[in-house]
């Protein structure tokens, strides 16, 4: 994952403000309008936020706290979109990154946080066989 970027645009509807935060696991946006805030990961279907999220969302952007809500809305893209994506990609499809066995791998760490994980043999390469 590459990372986050942060944007605040209008509605095309009506030019009410919007916040938008975008990484390689989708989009976490907020609008005004309809008070709506929803996780869109890539190549999925949109996801609303309900609740206490929305409300603290909401209140923020009423205030003029953009950093706020930028805070709130990265945390969403970092627990409900790249996590998720994260660990899918690192424990559904091991494989090593020399040969490609996927079976008996260990997992290497790059010691930076929720980073995609690689894997190499256990033992050494088998030479491609899986």
């Amino acid at each position: 994952m590459t990372g986050t970027t942060s944007t605040k645009t209008e509605h095309p509807a009506d030019g009410s403000p919007r916040w938008i935060v975008v990484g390689d696991a989708g989009r976490v946006v907020y609008d005004t309008l309809g008070n709506h805030l929803a996780l869109i990961p890539a190549g999925g279907d949109i996801k609303p936020v309900m609740g206490k999220t929305l409300a603290r969302v909401s209140e923020y952007a009423q205030l003029g706290e953009d950093n706020a809500v930028f805070r709130i809305l990265d945390d969403l893209y970092r627990t409900e979109l790249e996590f998720p994506a994260i660990v899918a990609t690192s424990y559904t499809n091991r494989r090593c990154r020399r040969c490609g066995a996927t079976q008996g791998l260990k997992a290497l760490y790059s010691g930076l946080g929720y980073s995609q994980r690689e894997w190499e043999c256990f033992d050494g390469c088998k030479g491609g066989l899986k």
